[in-house]
């Protein structure tokens, strides 16, 4: 018996959002407010619902977890130039095979939209 043609997109939503399978994402990391840097591209890869999200160069990379709803939440935390804590995190949602958010710096705060690329 085949599923009813709408609620494919869950099944599909489903899949990703229960670690199912890897996947890759990718798409621009666009500034919002503050002393932002230029517009660059992301990269995220989720493996057994755990998030490796790889913002502009790939240098630091934040870790973190897919929720079985599809909430992402990664995070880093370095010390800054002053010896404070330099928090850097990512909230965003997964829906279908896009993800949507916002990345956050102690100095900016950018909107990421990454689409499912493997």
């Amino acid at each position: 018996m085949r599923p009813h043609p709408a609620l494919l997109p869950l099944a599909l939503l489903a899949s990703c959002a229960l670690g199912d399978q890897d996947a890759i994402f990718a798409g621009p990391v666009m500034p919002v407010r503050g002393e932002c840097d230029s517009p660059s591209r992301a990269t995220l890869t989720v493996r057994h619902r755990n998030i490796e999200f790889a913002p502009t160069s790939g240098v630091l990379v934040l870790l973190g977890a897919l929720g079985p709803d599809g909430r992402i939440d990664a995070g880093l935390t370095r010390p800054g130039i002053d010896g404070k804590p330099f928090r850097l995190s990512l909230k965003a949602r997964l829906a279908g095979s896009v993800i949507a958010g916002d990345y956050v710096t102690p100095r900016c705060r950018y909107t990421v939209r990454l689409t499912r690329t493997r």
